[in-house]
C-alpha cells in the first residue's frame, strides 16, 4: 500500500472511483455531476489550505480523504473539514492509515484550530466512528438528514 498527496494528474482516476463509491452511500439517489466533481478536486488539490490523501495498491486506487480548511463563521481562526473519505471495501484496512496521514497533515494547517471529520454516507458507520476514536477525535453530535426531492439517478 502506498498513500500519497493527490496530484492534478490524478483526478482523471479520481472522479470515477467517486462516483462507484457514490453508488453504495445514502446520496445514491442525487446524480453525481463529474463536472462540478472535478472541479472541487481541482480546487482541492490546487489550493493551500486543502488536500486529498489517495491510497494505492500497486496501481489501482483504494482510498481517498480530502478536506478543505475554512474560517469558522464565528471567528479568525479555521477548521479542517473532510470533504470525503472513502476506502474501497476490499481495501478497508488502508483507512486508518489514510486517516492518520490526513490527520497528520489536517493539525499543521495555518490558523486551524479544529479537525472535524464525518461519517454522512451510511456506509460502515460503526467501524468509522471506532476507527475516529482509535485515531484519538471526540464525537461531537450527531448528523439528521432530511431528503427534500427525490431525483431519479441518471
Amino acid at each position: 500500500m502506498q498513500i500519497r498527496p493527490a496530484k492534478f494528474d490524478d483526478i482523471k482516476q479520481i472522479v470515477p472511483f467517486l462516483v462507484e463509491a457514490n453508488a453504495l452511500t445514502s446520496t445514491k439517489n442525487v446524480p453525481v455531476d463529474e463536472p462540478t466533481l472535478r472541479k472541487t478536486l481541482q480546487q482541492v488539490v490546487n489550493t493551500p489550505g486543502n488536500q486529498a490523501f489517495l491510497s494505492f495498491d500497486e496501481d489501482t486506487l483504494t482510498g481517498i480523504i480530502a478536506g478543505v480548511s475554512n474560517q469558522i463563521w464565528f471567528s479568525k481562526k479555521k477548521q479542517v473539514v473532510d470533504l470525503v473519505f472513502y476506502v474501497s471495501p476490499e481495501h478497508r484496512g488502508h483507512g486508518f492509515y489514510l486517516a492518520r496521514r490526513y490527520l497528520a497533515w489536517a493539525k499543521n494547517v495555518k490558523g486551524a484550530v479544529e479537525v472535524y471529520l464525518g461519517v454522512t454516507s451510511g456506509l460502515d458507520t460503526d467501524r468509522t466512528d471506532d476507527l475516529y476514536s482509535k485515531l484519538g477525535l471526540t464525537r461531537v453530535g450527531s448528523s439528521y438528514r432530511l431528503e427534500v426531492a427525490h431525483v431519479q439517478p441518471t
